[in-house]
């Protein structure tokens, strides 16, 4: 009888110890679970946040396209562009230079900032021009190049930003994008890997070389890989 008795405290016991077992269990799963869930909440936090501060960077490169273009409107004097556009270069350290065109396509004013080879504009000239002829398709619309070089060149990070006012004045900006979207490679750690895309689709140097070269590999036709950033 006795040992009938020790038998049944020992199944209840095991029951017991089984049951505490599967809700700590189920305790711990659900503690992971909500670890997770707010450890990507943060990351996605994170990244929006970056996304944001990089679309206000892009914005205002635009507004700068349209200030230098108002600038350059009927009565606009070129020495007051000229030092406007100087001044303006040389306390924004991602722009580089500065081209400025007539409604006719005549250059009007070349400004280059004071730490930049002289002859930037010379030689990202085809760059600058495909640029311009595609915002004067869409006035009011700021366009963008491809980078203007390969991912292994310091000048991979340089794009071309053009817009053309209502009045048919262009302007054209070397913009190195190294300081804006360098920030992004904070948003990296070990458990994860960065690919920002450009607006052509195609991956900047701020990106996973692993990602990068994958995306490249799926080929460059037009709308094959969205541009993000």
């Amino acid at each position: 009888m006795k040992r009938g008795y020790l038998i049944v405290v020992g199944l209840v016991l095991a029951a017991a110890l089984a049951g505490l077992i599967a809700l700590g269990a189920r305790v711990l799963a659900r503690d992971r679970a909500d670890l997770y869930a707010d450890f990507a909440q943060e990351r996605l936090h994170r990244l929006e946040q970056a996304a944001l501060e990089l679309g206000n960077d892009v914005e205002k490169i635009g507004d700068d396209l349209e200030l230098a273009g108002n600038l350059a409107g009927p009565g606009g004097a070129a020495e007051r562009l000229d030092r406007e556009l100087h001044a303006i270069a040389a306390i924004t350290r991602e722009y580089l230079a500065f081209e400025v065109e007539s409604p006719s396509g005549e250059r009007l004013v070349q400004v280059v900032a004071p730490d930049v080879r002289p002859d930037l504009l010379v030689r990202d000239e085809a760059s600058i021009d495909d640029t311009v002829k595609q915002a004067r398709a869409t006035p009011g619309v700021t366009k963008t190049s491809r980078p203007l070089a390969d991912a292994d060149d310091e000048t991979a990070w340089h794009r071309v930003f053009a817009r053309v006012t209502t009045g048919g004045v262009a302007v054209a900006l070397v913009v190195d994008m190294r300081p804006l979207l360098d920030r992004l490679r904070l948003l990296g750690d070990a458990t994860s890997s960065l690919l920002v895309l450009g607006a052509h689709g195609q991956p900047a140097p701020s990106s996973d070389p692993a990602l990068a070269d994958a995306v490249r590999g799926l080929g460059d036709a037009p709308g094959a890989l969205p541009g993000l950033a």
